[in-house]
């Protein structure tokens, strides 16, 4: 039973640094909500509302919103390879046929 303790102790140790469900919260993607936590992995699944997406945040990387950006992070710009007549998409691989 005495190990029981430590692992109870250990969990609410741990369950004490997530923030709870609904905390409106920063992350390097912009602010978002707290929809869930992982307390044993000690991950905060965000929702951001610029977007709706949901993402997995370790809890030591959250920000204080003030200091998170004020809109999401730009989506990488396309590769340029598979543009040059070739009929390949960018991952060197032709289309399907669509007839």
């Amino acid at each position: 039973m005495c190990c029981l303790r430590y692992e109870d102790q250990t969990y609410a140790e741990l369950a004490a640094k997530l923030p709870k469900r609904g905390t409106v919260v920063g992350t390097s993607e912009g602010v978002g909500s707290v929809v869930e936590t992982r307390t044993l992995v000690q991950l905060v699944l965000v929702r951001l509302h610029a977007t709706g997406q949901d993402i997995a945040v370790p809890v030591e990387e959250l920000m204080p919103v003030d200091q998170a950006p004020a809109t999401p992070a730009a989506p990488p710009a396309p590769s340029q390879r598979g543009k040059g007549g070739d009929g390949k998409t960018g991952d060197g691989k032709r289309p399907r046929d669509r007839r």
